[in-house]
């Protein structure tokens, strides 16, 4: 695990304006991002929510 403020790398998302949450970073560069092991197809048929399915949520802020 990379402690916090110490990651490196820029994730890079591309998104239409036309969607609020481009419109709603553009206003505030803060933002998370979350991704399930259930997209992937190894969780089974468990629930998505099930602890025992990985998720990561990547945080960050614009910087200049």
């Amino acid at each position: 695990m990379i402690p916090p403020g110490k990651g490196r790398g820029i994730p890079y998302f591309y998104m239409t304006i036309l969607d609020p949450t481009a419109k709603n970073a553009l206003q505030d560069q803060r933002s998370s991002f979350t991704i399930s092991e259930y997209s992937l197809g190894t969780c089974g048929k468990k629930d998505p929510e099930n602890p025992s399915c990985a998720k990561i949520t990547l945080t960050g802020k614009e910087s200049n």
